[in-house]
C-alpha cells in the first residue's frame, strides 16, 4: 500500500489531497468531499468556494466539565506495554473519598454554570475497581448531587475487566459508560495482559464481557494493537462484535512506559490501516462502530482531548490536578512540566493561572505543521502526551507514526464515501451533521 499522501490548503479550510493517483477536494466545514478532475480542477475549486460553510470553527467550553479520578495506582494486571508503569513503588496509593468529593463538586458546579453535561471518569494509574468501596461511594454521591443541583451528565469507568461476576453486574447496572480493555484471543490476551501473578487473564475478562452483554450495558471494547496481534484484527473484530459493545476503540501501541522495556513494537502502519478499514466494515454491518479518536470524520474539533486548551481536570490520588489522564505529577517528564497545573490542598482547589493561560493556546489551529493537513479538524493535533514523548514543544511538528496512520485512515474513509456515492450516480458526499464540540464526550488513550 502506498503510504505517501500529499495535501495542501487551497482555500479557507478547503484541501486538495492526493496519493499520487487519485485526487480529492475536501471541505469539512462545507460538509463536502468530491473527486478532483484533472481537466476541470480550476472550475471545481471555483464552484466549491461559492458554497457557503455549513459550520463554523468549533468553540469549546474553556472550563472543565470532564473529571478523571485516579482511583488506584495498583493493578490486577501486569501488562507488558503499560504506558504508565503501574504496580511500581506507589502501587498502594488510592483515591480518598474526601479528595474526590472536592473535585466532583467543582466539576458538577461548572457543568451547571456552563449548561454543559459533565462526565466523571473512574480511571487510574492502575485498576480503578481495586478501590471498590470508594468507587461505589462516589457513584452514589454523584447520583444524589445530580438530582440535587439539577445537572445532566454521566459516569464512566475504564477497567481491565478483572472483577468478580457480582461487581461486573453492579458496573453494568450503575455506570453509564464502561470502557473494557481486551486485546483478543487467549493467546494474545494472556501474553500482553497477564495477571499480576503471571497467570492467565482471558477467562475472567471474557466472563466480564459476557455479563456486560447479558446486562445490556453501554460499553466499548478498547484494544491495543501491536506487532503481535495486528494481523489478527479482522478475526478479533468478528469475536468482539458478538458481545454487542456499542463501539470498538482500536489504537496502536504507544512505545512509552513499560513498552520500551519489552520486545513489543508498534504494528506496521500499512497493515494497521488496511485491517482497521476492513474491521470497520465488518462491525458496521451489525450496527457497531470501530473508532480511533484521531480519525472520527463525523467530528470537527480544534482539540484532540481535554489536555488541549487546559480544560482537562485529572485529579491524581496525591491531589495533583493535571490536564492529562497519563500525567500524575511534575516528575512525569516533559508532560509533567506542562500539564500539571494545580493542587487540591486542605479541601480547596488551587490553580496556577499562568499554566492554564499557556495551555489555552494549545489547539490545532496554532500548530503550524497541521495547517496544510486535510485531517486537522478530525485528528485535532493527536494525543498531546504522545507528542511530548517526541518533542519538548507542545506546538512542534507532529512526526510520530500515529499521525501518518490517522491521515491514511481518514483518506480511505473519504475515498469510500466518494466511491459509494458514485455508485448511486452522484459526485458529492454530504455527511450527517458532525459533532462540533468534543467537550461533552470522552475518549481515553490509556491502556
Amino acid at each position: 500500500m502506498n503510504m505517501s499522501l500529499h495535501s495542501r490548503r487551497i482555500g479557507n479550510n478547503i484541501y486538495e489531497i492526493s496519493d499520487g493517483k487519485d485526487i480529492l477536494f475536501y471541505a469539512p466545514f462545507k460538509n463536502l468531499v468530491v473527486r478532483g478532475w484533472k481537466m476541470a480542477r480550476i472550475i471545481q475549486l471555483f464552484l466549491i468556494r461559492l458554497i457557503p460553510n455549513k459550520y463554523n470553527i468549533p468553540r469549546n467550553v474553556l472550563r472543565p466539565t470532564v473529571l478523571e479520578l485516579d482511583m488506584s495506582h495498583g493493578c490486577s494486571l501486569n501488562c507488558i506495554y503499560c504506558s504508565v508503569n503501574s504496580n511500581e513503588e506507589d502501587r498502594k496509593l488510592r483515591m480518598a473519598f474526601d479528595l474526590a468529593m472536592v473535585a466532583i463538586d467543582y466539576v458538577m458546579g461548572v457543568s451547571r454554570e456552563e449548561n454543559d453535561p459533565f462526565a466523571i471518569v473512574f480511571i487510574g494509574k492502575g485498576e480503578p475497581t481495586l478501590n471498590w468501596e470508594i468507587l461505589v461511594e462516589c457513584v452514589e454521591y454523584i447520583k444524589v448531587q445530580k438530582q440535587k443541583i439539577g445537572v445532566n451528565g454521566k459516569t464512566i469507568v475504564v477497567t481491565n475487566g478483572i472483577v468478580s461476576a457480582e461487581r461486573a453486574r453492579w458496573l453494568a447496572r450503575n455506570i453509564d459508560h464502561i470502557v473494557l480493555s481486551w486485546d483478543g484471543n487467549p493467546e494474545i490476551q494472556n501474553l500482553q495482559r497477564p495477571l499480576i501473578s503471571g497467570r492467565n487473564s482471558y477467562d475472567v475478562v471474557e466472563r466480564t464481557a459476557s455479563i456486560f452483554r447479558d446486562e445490556r450495558a453501554y460499553f466499548e471494547i478498547r484494544t491495543t494493537w501491536t506487532s503481535l496481534n495486528v494481523n489478527k484484527m479482522i478475526d478479533f473484530t468478528r469475536t468482539f462484535v458478538a458481545y454487542r459493545p456499542f463501539e470498538l476503540n482500536y489504537q496502536p501501541l504507544l512505545e512509552v512506559g513499560r513498552a520500551t522495556e519489552s520486545n513489543l513494537s508498534k504494528p506496521i502502519a500499512e497493515i494497521f490501516v488496511e485491517n482497521f478499514i476492513k474491521s470497520k466494515k465488518i462491525a458496521n454491518e451489525v450496527g457497531i462502530e470501530v473508532m480511533m479518536p484521531q480519525v472520527e470524520t463525523k467530528r470537527l474539533n480544534r482539540k484532540f482531548c481535554h489536555a488541549y486548551e487546559g480544560t482537562g481536570f485529572h485529579l491524581s490520588a496525591e491531589g495533583n490536578i493535571t490536564a492529562c489522564e497519563c500525567v500524575f505529577s511534575e516528575n512525569d517528564g516533559v508532560a509533567g512540566k506542562y500539564l500539571v497545573y494545580g493542587k487540591v490542598r486542605n479541601g480547596k482547589i488551587e490553580i496556577d493561572d499562568g499554566k492554564v493561560c499557556f495551555l489555552r493556546g494549545i489547539r490545532v489551529d496554532n500548530i503550524p505543521s497541521c495547517r496544510e493537513c486535510f485531517a486537522r479538524w478530525h485528528c485535532a493535533g493527536g494525543c498531546l502526551n504522545t507528542h511530548l514523548q517526541h518533542s519538548k514543544d507542545p506546538l512542534a511538528e507532529r512526526t510520530h507514526r500515529e499521525c501518518e496512520i490517522a491521515k491514511q485512515i481518514v483518506w480511505k474513509i473519504l475515498r469510500q464515501l466518494v466511491s459509494s456515492n458514485f455508485e448511486k450516480g452522484g459526485d458529492k458526499y454530504v455527511a450527517k451533521d458532525p459533532i462540533m464540540d468534543r467537550s461533552g464526550s470522552y475518549r481515553t488513550s490509556k491502556r
